[in-house]
């Protein structure tokens, strides 16, 4: 599963970076609010545990093939909403709903956070915040978002989720 996680992310790198310099270039500037962006859900790698027990007494590998879809819309330079879904690390769909905040949106790299509500857990309804790195201009045709997702005692090993966006509008 590694090989596949850096084999996709890597071809996924080759292919944003370029996109990303050149819009860079050609749209210069950080986003404005009314932007959409399309969000794909891809893979995820959970660090140290490999399996979980589920409500069942079952021990299972982690779901590290997290396919899924969203939408987000910018509020402002630096603020947006995010709405999605996908298949989650215990095998289930899972909906969710949040704002974010994005540094550096005109540069190729940059920092954020998205709080928000995330379904599909043993608890119901989850309260989440996610930081990442995202590699790319915000203005770009393409960036990858690498979500980092610190180890939860109980509930989760450290996790690192990548998403493509794509913008639409």
């Amino acid at each position: 599963m590694k090989n596949k996680f850096l084999a996709a992310a890597l071809l996924v790198n080759a292919l944003a970076l370029p996109l990303s310099d050149a819009a860079a270039q050609d749209s210069a500037g950080e986003p404005k609010q009314g932007d959409v962006t399309a969000v794909i859900s891809g893979l995820s790698h959970h660090f140290g545990q490999r399996s979980y027990w589920d409500e069942n007494g079952q021990n299972r590998k982690w779901n590290e093939t997290n396919y899924g879809a969203g939408l987000e819309y910018q509020l402002s330079k630096h603020f947006y909403v995010a709405a999605g879904g996908y298949k989650n690390s215990i095998h289930r769909a899972s909906f969710y709903g949040g704002v974010g905040a994005e540094t550096n949106g005109g540069k190729p790299l940059g920092l954020g956070i998205e709080a928000g509500l995330i379904t599909g857990y043993e608890i119901p309804v989850v309260p989440s915040v996610i930081p990442y790195v995202r590699i790319g201009s915000r203005n770009a045709p393409v960036n990858l978002k690498i979500n980092v997702i610190p180890p939860i005692k109980g509930l989760t090993p450290a996790v690192v989720a990548v998403q493509a966006r794509f913008k639409i509008g």
